[in-house]
């Protein structure tokens, strides 16, 4: 089940994340890295930029621009689509806030320029973002030491922090916005707690509504607000996860469906309607540290291979258990038909042990692997490269040993 790398890289900063852009003539990557200064007592980032493609069946990974001086990268994100086909932007999540940078003309070997810079907090550091799946892809999302969640509004000419709010107990690392329903977003931390949030609810300060607050003096209001803004959750679940939530993935085309990643080494995959239990769980060894479904079921068929069983694709971090690549089958599928007509399902149908349809089908099978690296796996993306035939390509980057590495995987028979 192990794939050997193709090619890979080595970091000059210990290495986090990773995240694909495709074009119809060249695929870009890019790949975040930081290192703590003992000296000075400071964490310091840089960010790659590469091009990938192929040479006579190599894969080739060239680097487009120097290194990129930033203030520490926890995570990196391409926005998911552009009204501006010539242009397309990159986040990151900093230990001092969100950058903003633009990449002109996808299609070329273009360097990066930076657009915008904002400070939530000076002494909270972002852990995760993302964007809003669903045009305009104007905003997003991040979760932050301390436990703060943020929605972050972002337009030509900077950002603007919409709401903040005090969302778990300690580090939230983790958090997305729903891919089908634009002010629904979740977010997971070291309390255990998956909360989701309905951005129609206001948050509050001790209580207290925006208007209301406006009514105070400016002593009273200091006092409210000390303690920050909270949000009532549309829901959350405290008792799945037994330890800290690191990974949030809902799925892009079946909505309702989604993954999550924890320490406690367990994938859970959660109806929305439903969520009080997980519907199915996979051991994931090292721990999810990050989550990435296959995009379309296109994408998913190729990755799975020729003789992979039917499923949707779920790409695994496992952070000490190198990458896995995971085929969630008909058994939890089967709730979530692409019409999105499912029905809710009755209480009590939650969780299945074993997720096993009439011939014993597994709801969750792992087909193929990579172990090469030789410290932690953080950062995992995946893309099938331009072509006559697109071929898929997995990039991961391991963080102590300082190193990025591409790998095509190599299904094997499904193994739970």
């Amino acid at each position: 089940m192990n794939a050997p790398a193709a090619c890979h890289f080595e970091t000059r900063f210990p290495a986090d994340s990773v995240d694909f852009l495709c074009s119809s003539d060249l695929t870009h990557l890019v790949c975040g890295a930081y290192l703590l200064d003992s000296e000075k007592q400071e964490k310091r980032g840089l960010l790659y930029h590469f091009a990938v493609h192929e040479n006579e069946e190599r894969i080739v990974l060239e680097e487009i621009e120097n290194p990129i001086e930033t203030s520490a990268i926890l995570d990196v994100h391409w926005e998911p689509s552009s009204q501006q086909s010539d242009h397309r932007r990159l986040a990151l999540a900093t230990q001092t806030g969100i950058f903003i940078y633009d990449l002109p003309h996808p299609e070329r070997t273009s360097t990066l320029r930076q657009l915008h810079q904002c400070t939530i907090d000076p002494d909270r550091m972002c852990l995760q973002l993302g964007w809003s799946p669903i045009a305009p892809t104007n905003r997003l999302i991040t979760s932050q030491s301390a436990g703060f969640v943020s929605i972050v509004e972002v337009t030509p000419t900077g950002m603007r922090v919409d709401s903040t709010w005090a969302g778990h107990e300690y580090e939230a690392w983790c958090c997305a916005f729903d891919t089908h329903h634009p002010d629904i977003c979740y977010s997971g931390a070291d309390d255990a707690k998956l909360a989701c949030w309905d951005l129609r609810i206001p948050c509050t300060h001790g209580g207290l509504s925006a208007e209301e607050l406006d009514e105070l003096d400016e002593a009273q209001k200091e006092r409210v607000t000390q303690g920050g803004a909270t949000r009532t959750p549309a829901w959350a679940n405290t008792r799945s996860h037994e330890a800290g939530l690191t990974a949030i993935a809902p799925h892009p085309f079946r909505e309702h469906l989604l993954a999550t990643g924890s320490y406690d080494e367990c994938v859970r995959l959660f109806d929305t309607r439903a969520p009080r239990q997980p519907l199915e769980q996979f051991h994931a060894p090292g721990g999810a540290w990050r989550l990435r479904w296959a995009p379309t079921e296109a994408f998913s068929e190729v990755m799975r291979g020729p003789a992979g069983p039917p499923g949707d694709m779920l790409l695994c971090g496992c952070t000490k258990g190198g990458v896995l690549g995971l085929s969630v089958g008909a058994p939890v599928t089967d709730r979530f038909p692409l019409d999105h007509a499912a029905a809710v399902p009755p209480r009590g149908e939650g969780r299945q042990q074993d997720a096993s349809g009439p011939e014993g089908r597994p709801g969750v099978s792992a087909l193929w692997g990579h172990d090469g690296h030789q410290s932690m796996v953080y950062g995992i993306d995946w893309c099938l490269l331009p072509g006559r035939e697109p071929r898929p390509v997995v990039a991961s980057c391991s963080f102590y040993d300082k190193c990025l590495h591409l790998w095509r995987p190599t299904p094997t028979a499904p193994s739970r």
